[in-house]
C-alpha cells in the first residue's frame, strides 16, 4: 500500500468515527452503534470506538458486553483513568461490587483529587451496604467540586437509606439542582413550614405514582394544623386519592386549579415538617375506597388464601432491571396448598402468563383493572398481595392491606437496608435479596411464610 493510500484509509476511518460520534451526541445511538461496530471490524483495537460503544451498551442495559468492551479498552490503554472509571461503573451495574470498587480505588491512586472517582466509589460502597463510607466519599467529592449536584443528591439518598431522616430529607432538596429536574411553574409562593392555619395549601406530586401514594399522608399533618389541603397529582390518581379524608380537594394535571395561598412539593413535606424516624406520619389506613360488591372471580373457599401477585414495574424506572423479576420466581407459590393466585400485573408483562404456560394456574385480573380505584377495590377482597417494588405496594400499604414486598439487594432508600418491617406501612413485610441477581432464596422464604399462613386457615 502506498503512503497516499494509507493516508486516504486513515482519513476515511477518521471521518467515519467523527460521523459516529456526531450521531451518538445527537441521540441516534442505533446508527452510531452500527458505525462503531463497522469500524471495530476493521480496527478492533481502536480505543475511542471501544469506549463509545461501551457507553451505548451500558445505557442500553447490555452490561456484560459493556464490561467486555471496557476491559479490552483498558488492556489496550492501562493508563486511561476514564476507561477504568467506566469499567468500574458498569461492573457496579452488573453486581460485581468488589471489582468495581477496585477500579475506582485504582483511579484515585492515579488521580487522588478526582471528585468523579470519589462519587463513583461512593455509589459502589452504598451498593455494598457500607453507608457511612459512602457518605464520606460523597462529602469528599463535594469538597473537591462544590457544584457537584449528583454527589449532593446521592449523599441525601445514602443518608435516608441509613435512617438519618431529618438530615437526609433536608439534603434531598438537592434534587432541584439536577439538570433533569424542573419545578412546575405554579403561581404564588412556596410554603416554607410556617403556620398554615386558615390557608389553602396546595401539595403537588413531582415523581412517580408510588411516591405520591406514600407522601400524600403529609396532608394529614397540614389538616391537623387547620389548613385547607389541596392535592395536585397525576390524573390516574385523582379518583383513588379522593378516598383520603384529609384532602379537601383533589385535582389532576389536566384540571384547572382554583386559587391557593401557598404550594409545596410532596417530597419536600418531610423536610418542611422535620420528619425523623420517630415522627413519620403513620396512621394507616389513610386511603379508602367505596366497597364493591363481591367479585365473582374472587369467590373462593373460606379456607383458601387469595393472593394477588405483581412481578414487574415500569421499565423506565432507573432500577427496574433489579426490581422487576418476572413471573418465573412467583410460580414457586403454586406449590403452596390452599392458595389461589391472582395476577395484578397490568402492563405488557401480563403476557408472561401465557409465555410461562401459567394459563389456568393463576387468574389474570388485568381485564378487570382500568384504574387505581379498580385495583383498590380488588385489594379489599384479597387476603394478601406479594409484589415487587412498584406503585401497587404503596397502594396496598396506604390501604392497610397485607402486603409482602420482595426487594433487590440494591433497593430504594425508603426501605432502608435491613429489617422485615417498615415504619411507612405497618401492614407490609419485607423480603430482601441477599445475593445480587438471585431470587431463589427470597422466594423459598416467601413460600415458607405463605405455607404457614395457609396452614393456619386449614379446617
Amino acid at each position: 500500500m502506498t503512503a497516499e493510500a494509507a493516508t486516504g484509509d486513515k482519513n476515511k476511518f477518521q471521518a467515519l468515527f467523527e460521523q459516529a460520534l456526531a450521531l451518538q451526541r445527537s441521540g441516534d445511538t442505533a446508527k452510531a452503534e452500527a458505525l462503531y461496530r463497522k469500524l471495530l471490524t476493521y480496527f478492533p483495537d481502536h480505543t475511542p470506538s471501544l469506549i463509545n460503544l461501551g457507553v451505548i451498551l451500558k445505557n442500553a442495559g447490555y452490561y456484560d458486553a459493556a464490561v467486555a468492551v471496557y476491559t479490552r479498552a483498558y488492556t489496550l490503554d492501562a493508563t486511561s483513568i476514564s476507561v477504568l472509571g467506566n469499567l468500574g461503573n458498569v461492573l457496579l451495574l452488573s453486581g460485581r461490587f468488589d471489582e468495581a470498587l477496585a477500579c475506582h480505588e485504582q483511579v484515585l491512586k492515579t488521580k487522588p483529587d478526582s471528585p468523579e472517582a470519589y462519587f463513583n466509589k461512593g455509589l459502589t460502597l452504598r451498593a455494598m451496604g457500607r453507608l457511612q463510607q459512602a457518605t464520606f466519599c460523597f462529602d469528599r467529592a463535594l469538597a473537591l467540586r462544590t457544584d457537584y449536584a449528583e454527589a449532593e443528591w446521592d449523599r441525601s439518598l445514602t443518608m435516608l437509606m441509613n435512617n438519618e431522616l431529618q438530615e437526609g430529607f433536608a439534603a434531598y432538596e438537592a434534587r432541584w439542582k439536577l439538570p433533569h429536574v424542573d419545578r412546575p411553574a405554579l403561581p404564588g409562593q412556596g410554603w416554607t413550614g410556617s403556620d398554615p392555619a386558615g390557608k389553602r395549601i396546595l401539595i403537588y406530586a413531582e415523581q412517580g405514582f408510588g411516591d405520591t401514594l406514600q407522601f400524600i399522608r403529609y396532608g394529614q399533618l397540614l389538616k391537623q394544623k387547620r389548613a385547607t389541603v389541596i392535592a395536585y397529582v397525576q390524573n390516574e390518581l385523582v379518583d383513588v386519592l379522593k378516598g383520603c379524608a384529609f384532602l379537601d380537594e383533589v385535582y389532576g394535571y389536566k384540571d384547572t386549579i382554583p386559587g391557593f395561598d401557598a404550594h409545596a412539593p410532596l417530597m419536600s413535606l418531610p423536610f418542611l415538617m422535620g420528619t425523623t424516624s420517630a415522627t413519620i406520619p403513620s396512621p394507616v389506613p389513610y386511603l379508602a375506597v367505596p366497597a364493591a360488591e363481591p367479585f365473582e372471580f374472587l369467590k373462593r373457599p373460606k379456607n383458601e388464601i387469595k393472593v394477588g401477585i405483581c412481578w414487574a414495574g415500569k421499565p423506565t424506572h432507573k432500577n427496574d432491571r433489579n426490581r422487576t423479576i418476572g413471573l418465573a420466581p412467583f410460580l414457586k407459590l403454586l406449590s403452596v396448598p390452599r392458595t389461589a393466585l391472582f395476577s395484578l400485573q397490568v402492563s405488557d408483562r401480563q403476557a408472561d402468563i401465557a409465555e410461562y404456560g401459567a394459563d389456568g394456574l393463576l387468574y389474570n385480573l388485568a381485564p378487570h383493572i382500568k384504574s387505581f380505584v379498580d385495583t383498590a377495590q380488588i385489594l379489599q377482597q384479597l387476603d394478601l398481595v406479594i409484589t415487587v417494588d412498584t406503585s401497587l405496594a404503596h397502594l396496598a400499604g396506604a390501604m392497610g392491606r397485607p402486603v409482602w414486598l420482595v426487594l433487590p439487594m440494591v433497593g430504594d432508600w425508603r426501605w432502608l437496608q435491613h429489617g422485615e418491617k417498615t415504619p411507612w406501612y405497618p401492614s407490609m413485610q419485607l423480603f430482601r435479596q441477599t445475593e445480587f441477581g438471585t431470587w431463589d432464596n427470597v422466594f423459598d422464604d416467601v413460600v415458607q411464610h405463605l405455607d404457614k399462613l395457609a396452614s393456619s386457615r386449614a379446617v
